[in-house]
């Protein structure tokens, strides 16, 4: 299993977090770049060459990425993808298989 809160916020979407996160939080754990997908290209692109034929890989997700997240899944070789969905019915993590060794 690879496991990963990795950083989704769009960079320029930081500077509306709440108060409470902007100083606490650090920017580290919440820029995700341009379009809030530059850790999910590295951490699939990783996961599939540390990954057995079969491993998983689950990742939370912003609430509005998991077509673009399952898109990098897919081209990364994984597959039998899995939405689940928080309290409030959004989006909130993937999980995935690895099928087939595909070197993005």
């Amino acid at each position: 299993w690879v496991i990963s809160n990795p950083p989704y916020i769009r960079s320029g979407e930081i500077r509306r977090l709440s108060e409470e996160v902007r100083t606490y939080d650090p920017l580290l754990a919440l820029d995700g770049g341009t379009d809030g997908l530059e850790a999910y290209r590295a951490l699939i692109r990783q996961a599939a060459y540390a990954l057995a034929d079969d491993g998983r890989i689950a990742v939370e997700i912003g609430y509005d990425q998991a077509n673009p997240v399952i898109g990098l899944l897919r081209q990364g070789g994984f597959s039998n993808i899995e939405v689940i969905r928080d309290l409030s019915g959004k989006d909130r993590v993937l999980v995935a298989e690895r099928n087939e060794m595909i070197k993005i």
